[in-house]
C-alpha cells in the first residue's frame, strides 16, 4: 500500500504519541466558537481552548487529594482507581491538592511536607505511566490564602516543570463566588502567582482565575492580567447558571477550559442545564472546550453514580469520543489509519 505524505505524517504523529506512557505538552489552539445568532458552531470565528498532543480535547475526572478527607486520599492512593481513567476513555485527571488543614473534618490523613511531596510525585508518575494528563490544582474553595499559594507553587512549579503531561491550575475558585466579586487585589494575587510559576516553569501550561460561576464579564477580569496566553488559559466551573453565552464570549477572547462540573442534580448549584443540555460534558463538546467532571472518580460509588451515566449520555447523544491516551489501555486507537 502506498501512503500519501499526509497519511505518513499522521502515522508518525500517532507513533510518537503512543510510545510507552509519554505525552507531549498540551497546546492552545484556535477552533472557533458557538454562533448564538445562527444556533450553530462557527469553526472560522475566533475561539480558543486547550488540547492534547494529539489535538483532542482534555476530557477528565478528578481525585479529591485533600488530606482532610482520609477516605478520598485512600481512594486516590489506589493505582486501580487511576487505571479506571484511561479504561473508561478519559485522558486527564485533576488533582485537587490541599494538605493545609488535615484535621478539618476530624478524619485526617496528615502528611509531613516530605511525605506530601513524595505522594504527589507518585501521582504524577502514575499519570505518565498511564498516558494521561495531570492537572495540579491548589484546592481551596471560595477563597484563597496567598501564603499557601506562595508556599505550594514555590516548590511545585520547578519540581514538575519538566513533566510535559502536567498542567498547573493556580487555585480552585479563589474568589467566592461571582465574577463581580473579583477585586483588584484578587487579580494582583493571581498575577503574582502566575509570575512566580512562569519564572520557574516557562513551558508548563497554567490555568488562571477558575471562576466558580461562569457569568458575563469573565473576559473583562482576564484582560487585567499580563499573561502569555499562548501557554495559559482561563478556567471556569459549571455552577448556578444556565446561560452558555458568557462562556462563548470568554472563549472568543481567551483560551477557555472547564475544570469542574458535577452530574446534574448532585447539589442545587449543579442542577443546571447550559443551553438546555443536561450534562455539561455535552455542552463542552458542543462548544469545543476541554472539560473535567469533578465527581466521576472520587470514590467507588461514583462510577455508578456519575461516570457511567455520563458515558451513557455521550453514547446515546452521539458526542462520544475515541480514547486517545498514549498507551491505549482500553484497546482503542486514535490513529486515522
Amino acid at each position: 500500500m502506498r501512503l500519501s505524505r499526509r497519511a505518513m505524517a499522521a502515522l508518525l504523529l500517532c507513533g510518537l504519541a503512543g510510545s510507552a506512557g509519554a505525552r507531549g505538552r498540551v497546546q492552545v489552539i484556535a477552533n472557533g466558537s458557538w454562533d448564538y445568532a445562527r444556533n450553530t458552531y462557527d469553526p472560522q470565528s475566533s475561539g480558543r481552548t486547550v488540547v492534547t498532543d494529539q489535538g483532542t480535547r482534555l476530557r477528565g475526572t478528578a481525585f479529591w487529594a485533600i488530606s482532610a478527607h482520609a477516605w478520598a486520599i485512600r481512594y486516590a492512593r489506589d493505582f486501580e482507581s487511576w487505571q479506571r481513567i484511561p479504561a473508561k476513555g478519559f485522558n486527564s485527571v485533576r488533582l485537587a491538592l490541599n494538605n493545609w488543614d488535615p484535621d478539618k473534618f476530624k478524619d485526617p490523613f496528615p502528611f509531613t511536607d516530605a511525605e506530601w511531596t513524595a505522594q504527589i510525585d507518585q501521582w504524577v508518575d502514575w499519570g505518565e505511566q498511564l498516558g494521561i494528563y495531570v492537572i495540579l490544582d491548589h484546592h481551596e474553595v471560595g477563597e484563597h490564602s496567598q501564603a499557601h499559594l506562595r508556599a505550594f507553587w514555590g516548590w511545585a512549579a520547578a519540581r514538575y516543570r519538566d513533566r510535559p503531561h502536567v498542567l498547573y491550575e493556580i487555585a480552585n475558585e479563589p474568589v467566592g463566588w461571582h465574577v463581580s466579586d473579583y477585586t483588584a487585589q484578587d487579580i494582583a494575587d493571581q498575577q503574582e502567582i502566575y509570575d512566580l510559576i512562569r519564572a520557574q516553569a516557562p513551558e508548563t501550561h497554567i490555568i488562571l482565575l477558575s471562576f466558580a460561576i461562569p457569568e458575563a464579564g469573565m473576559e473583562k477580569v482576564a484582560e487585567q492580567l499580563r499573561v502569555d496566553w499562548r501557554n495559559a488559559s482561563v478556567g471556569f466551573h459549571g455552577y448556578w447558571v444556565t446561560n452558555g453565552a458568557p462562556i462563548s464570549t470568554l472563549k472568543r477572547s481567551f483560551p477557555a477550559i472547564n475544570t469542574e462540573f458535577m452530574k446534574p442534580g448532585e447539589f442545587p448549584g449543579s442542577n443546571v442545564r447550559f443551553d438546555g443540555l443536561a450534562w455539561q460534558s455535552e455542552f463542552c463538546e458542543r462548544m469545543r472546550i476541554s472539560w473535567n467532571c469533578w465527581d466521576a472518580n472520587y470514590k467507588p460509588q461514583a462510577e455508578a453514580w456519575t461516570w457511567d451515566p455520563l458515558i451513557a449520555d455521550a453514547r446515546a447523544k452521539g458526542y462520544w469520543w475515541p480514547p486517545d491516551t498514549s498507551t491505549q489501555p482500553s484497546g482503542g486507537s486514535s490513529c486515522p489509519l
